[in-house]
């Protein structure tokens, strides 16, 4: 399955919007920031391949859920090539379908309803596969529920081996899912087996406990799925535990897919569950709750591209990055890669996640005057949007090229007070050379750092955070992102798989002797009449003011012009002024010999 081009007319915030996703290889990323219409892509997609695998949009659209906001289907035109077909179909409310098709080598030729549906099989791509990081109950609920209502009731009540052919996948499928993956694990599948080993660090399981519900025996007949629970449960017990072998001789399970519909059916209906839980033990005695919400996520995607999905698939992942640690947002483009011969359609507003991708993948959209549409698709430019400026194209050229170590600073006026220390203090501290960047906030700082570090390039110059001594400083620098080195004068940038980032450094401003108050703030490193007169200067320039702004606006005014005067009367200090920098430099060097 290859999705090729979509063009929606009007659903939602998407009016007149469409996508060519030729060039993207079968991996598509679709990235911009929140309210931007990501999800609404995924929305209507769903929708559209619900309404042909029913036959009829409007079954749809009028359904009676209470997450229903239209009654009508929107106009679309999609292109798709599937089992060796390219198929065109264009629909509008007024005149419904127009399908063209072109089989194999044969002419393109338009297909009536009838015709193209009697052949959908083969003319439509075997499933789509969602997982969805939005308000799950709406997608679910409008697009996806009657297909899962069709498996369960078929599989429970008939015993039928189906695919759904619409597959909604939540945060409750992950314990099946990691059973489906040992499945696969033990028949030899070496994907499989070194995600579990070194993703998962999973290295042998110990035993699985299931939660039974016996009194739901007797609501079904006996399908496969109820003849497999009184197999594994034959003494109506309400909780078992047994081994992975032992599961493996209760039933003669076909196939992966197969184990799964026969645990799901039992385990996934909310008011009718037969199995009511399950823990999976391994290693030293963890078990399964022990899994972080990121890993949990990990599970689903591998479960989805490894078990779900097949070549005819069509894979769509809203933000598939949520609750992944910034750390291992790689391993993500690492398991889609390996599946690109399946349209993969990805949403994201990571800056990490973007980066990982070549530029073919991305697809950039954005709202103007409240309308979606697709925008720039150079990556620098990509990349300062969704972070929000933080990082200009400008400086992201100057970064890639610099030689220097660089020192992000929480402000403009933090970069104009290092960098004329450095300038005065130079003699002293010749191996002292850095750029300095504006990262407009602490906060930024860390997320830089931890974006920077996990981008997949190797970066030889060293990279240092310098953070006020205040409240939110250590806020940032005490979380669990940092940790302390040695001895204590900075922080290290950590790294969950391998310790901690060699080159990725945070740094308090060491206060100055006899400093007793808890904030200190890059000012703080000048005499106080260098303060008091930028203070008394500020103070002047808003008298005037004081009967047109609110008292706190008035306060924050004062505060603000204070430092950026005493920031511009830097520039006139004399090399004594810097003084009290002398302890931060100190660090800064003992920074910059490491590893020397």
């Amino acid at each position: 399955m290859q999705l090729l081009y979509l063009k929606i007319e009007n659903y939602k915030n998407l009016q007149d919007f469409e996508i060519d996703f030729k060039n993207s290889k079968n991996i598509s990323l679709i990235i911009g920031n929140n309210g931007s219409g990501k999800s609404n892509i995924i929305e209507a997609i769903s929708g559209i391949f619900a309404g042909l695998f029913l036959e009829n949009p409007k079954k749809i659209f009028n359904s009676k859920t209470p997450f229903n906001y239209t009654k009508e289907p929107f106009n679309y035109i999609i292109h798709f090539k599937t089992k060796g077909n390219f198929i065109k179909i264009n629909y509008s409310n007024s005149l419904g379908w127009k399908f063209l098709v072109k089989k194999g080598n044969l002419e393109e030729r338009e297909f009536i309803k009838s015709e193209f549906f009697k052949q959908k099989d083969e003319l439509l791509p075997s499933q789509v596969i969602a997982n969805y990081s939005g308000e799950e109950g709406r997608l679910f609920n409008l697009f996806y529920k009657p297909f899962y209502d069709k498996f369960k009731n078929s599989f429970l009540k008939i015993g039928e081996l189906k695919a759904q052919r619409l597959c909604f996948v939540n945060r409750y499928f992950w314990q099946l899912a990691l059973l489906s993956l040992i499945y696969k694990q033990r028949e030899g599948n070496a994907d499989i087996d070194q995600f579990m080993k070194e993703t998962l660090r999973i290295s042998e399981i110990n035993n699985i406990t299931f939660k039974f519900n016996p009194s739901k025996y007797k609501k079904y007949p006996q399908t496969d799925t109820i003849k497999f629970v009184q197999k594994l449960n034959p003494e109506s017990k309400k909780e078992l535990t047994i081994s992975f072998d032992e599961l493996m001789k209760t039933w003669d399970y076909s196939n992966d897919r197969y184990f799964f519909n026969l645990l799901s059916t039992a385990y996934l209906p909310k008011n009718s569950k037969i199995i009511t839980d399950i823990k999976i033990n391994y290693n030293q005695n963890l078990d399964s709750t022990c899994f972080s919400e990121g890993e949990k996520k990990l599970i689903l995607l591998q479960f989805i591209l490894e078990v779900l999905g097949d070549e005819e698939s069509l894979i769509l992942l809203d933000e598939p990055d949520s609750h992944i640690h910034i750390s291992r947002k790689e391993v993500i483009k690492d398991l889609i890669s390996k599946y690109h011969n399946r349209s993969n359609i990805l949403t994201t507003h990571s800056p990490t996640l973007t980066h990982s991708f070549d530029l073919d993948h991305i697809i950039s959209i954005e709202k103007i005057d409240n309308k979606v549409c697709v925008g720039n698709t150079d990556k620098f430019e990509i990349i300062d949007k969704i972070t929000g400026g933080i990082w200009n194209y400008q400086q992201q050229n100057i970064f890639y090229s610099s030689k220097k170590d660089i020192l992000l600073v929480e402000g403009q006026t933090d970069k104009i007070h290092i960098e004329q220390a450095l300038k005065h203090l130079s003699k002293e501290y010749p191996e002292l050379e850095f750029d300095v960047y504006d990262m407009k906030g602490c906060k930024n700082i860390k997320q830089m750092m931890i974006g920077l570090a996990n981008c997949g390039q190797k970066f030889n110059h060293k990279i240092i955070g310098i953070f006020d001594n205040d409240h939110e400083g250590k806020k940032e620098v005490t979380s669990q992102n940092f940790h302390n080195d040695d001895d204590k004068k900075f922080m290290r940038l950590k790294n969950n798989d391998k310790g901690s980032y060699n080159n990725f450094f945070a740094v308090l401003l060491p206060k100055k002797d006899g400093f007793s108050e808890k904030d200190y703030t890059i000012e703080n490193l000048y005499s106080a009449d260098k303060y008091e007169k930028a203070y008394l200067d500020s103070l002047e320039r808003t008298r005037g003011h004081f009967g047109r702004k609110s008292i706190d606006e008035i306060s924050t005014d004062i505060k603000n012009k204070s430092k950026t005067i005493l920031a511009e009367m830097s520039k006139e200090f004399e090399k004594d002024d810097f003084e009290n920098f002398k302890p931060l430099f100190e660090i800064l060097k003992t920074i910059k010999n490491l590893g020397a």
